[in-house]
Order: structure tokens, then sequence, then C-alpha cells
């Protein structure tokens, strides 16, 4: 993450937005200072680092994705680069379906930005599978895992992920259980 972070951290003209969870935008800030060695709480005063926070309501989610981009775009940062965890169930969603929504709704929302770079983390060893192979690979169209890019083969474009996979999950066929959340 601090290698994705750190052009933005040393060029003034590049912006960043970090959200997640409650609490976990502070987190990766608190991450990012140690890691480079400098306060950076003005760059958060500034709102050249913009602090964002996750919503149960997946289009509430969105927007709280959105709208900070669109503010450090239109003030002329370029690149701007996005660090956000996946946290299937702990957002407090009140299905999966409404995760999978809101990561299929991510590239879509922000083709019309310029210069937006976004990197969802996900923690392989708390996540359940489902979220891994629904959520990262098919919504995501490249993956770094053990820090190699490379371009996700199982990426569906958000049209075609609404009508193969979000409508079809298995749990909501019916005599299908619906998956545990955390």
């Amino acid at each position: 993450m601090f290698n994705f972070l750190e052009p933005a951290l040393n060029d003034p003209n590049q912006g960043i937005y970090l959200c997640g969870p409650e609490g976990e935008a502070s987190r990766f800030l608190d991450y990012l200072a140690a890691n480079a060695g400098r306060d950076v709480r003005a760059d958060v005063t500034e709102r050249r680092i913009i602090l964002g926070h996750g919503d149960p309501d997946a289009d509430q989610q969105l927007q709280n994705l959105l709208d900070p981009l669109r503010e450090l775009c239109d003030r002329g940062f370029s690149p701007v680069r996005v660090v956000g965890p996946a946290a299937w169930g702990v957002m407090g969603y009140a299905a999966p379906e409404d995760f999978l929504w809101y990561e299929s709704r991510v590239l879509p929302g922000i083709e019309d930005l310029e210069a937006v770079a976004v990197m969802c983390t996900y923690d392989a060893a708390r996540l359940p599978a489902r979220a891994l192979v629904y959520g990262a690979l098919e919504t995501h169209t490249h993956t770094i895992i053990d820090g190699v890019l490379s371009e996700s083969p199982s990426f569906m474009p958000a049209d075609r992920y609404l009508k193969m996979r979000l409508v079809h999950l298995p749990w909501l066929e019916p005599g299908e259980e619906r998956p545990l959340t955390r």
C-alpha cells in the first residue's frame, strides 16, 4: 500500500483518498505518516488527503467514495490515489449482495474522472472465499497478489456482472441458504 501511495505523498499535485469502515482511514493515515517519516496532518487540513468513511447503505457508500474523488479531481489533483479495504460483513451491509453491488459500481462510477487509481485491499485471512472470488476477482480489472500486478482473468464489466453474477448468486437461488457474514 505504501508503494502505491508514496508518489502522491511526495508530489503536492497528487491527491489521496483513504476510506473504509470506522477508523480505517485514520489507521491508514497513521501508517502513511510512520512510513513517510513525516507529519501528514497538514495534507489532511488542506484536503489534499481526504479521510472517508463507510456506510452500511451501499448507495451511500458509493456516494461517500465518489464525492471526495470528484472534489479532488475538480481541485486539479492528478492523479488521485485511493486505498480502502474490502470489508464483507464489517460495514453492516444487510446482505452480501449489497457489498458485491457496491464493488461492481466503483469502476463505472469513476470512469468519467481523470486519472484516478484505486487500490481495494482484501484480507484473505478474514474474508469468505466468495467475497474474494465474486468481489475481488470479478469486479476488478487487475489484481496484486504477493506484489505481482496482473490482469484479472475473471473480471466482468459492470453490466455483465449484474446480469451474469449478481442476480444469480448461489444463495439467492431457491433452496440455497444465505452465507454467514461476520
